[in-house]
């Protein structure tokens, strides 16, 4: 709905925080250890931040033909390579997700290369942007 109607500012943050809260919830966030009691608020707080900078950078950045396809495979395949080279299970979603964002940004930045056939609009960059914040947290756990 928002490539097509632009939706309002606030219902595109509303929707992002929710999303960032969808992940918490299901006991994906990133771990602190300082604050004492607070420790878990600190983890949400820090977590909800990450996320959303991450999708709006990578919404930012989608402006220029080829840059946020570019720079999502780059970064896909750097937290491929980081998540593989560890042993065990606890990273096997996230080697296996960062493999598949890679190879769909590989594939739509030959369409989305200068001058663009196709474009990636928000809520591609949207996409791109919560699924390598989301690895990036999973790939520590």
């Amino acid at each position: 709905m928002d490539d097509q109607f632009g939706l309002p500012r606030a219902i595109r943050w509303v929707s992002q925080i929710a999303a960032a809260l969808l992940l918490v919830a299901c006991g994906i966030r990133i771990h602190v250890s300082f604050g004492g009691h607070l420790a878990v608020a600190y983890s949400v707080i820090f977590t909800v931040i990450w996320i959303l900078v991450i999708i709006n950078v990578v919404e930012f950045i989608d402006d220029v033909d080829g840059l946020a396809a570019g720079v999502s495979f780059i970064t896909a395949v750097c937290l491929l390579a980081v998540s593989a080279q560890f042993q065990g299970t606890g990273r096997a979603g996230s080697t296996l997700l960062m493999a598949g964002v890679a190879g769909a940004s590989l594939g739509f930045l030959r369409h989305n290369f200068p001058p663009a056939r196709a474009v990636m609009g928000d809520s591609g960059a949207y996409f791109l942007g919560y699924v390598i914040a989301a690895a990036s947290i999973l790939g520590h756990l």
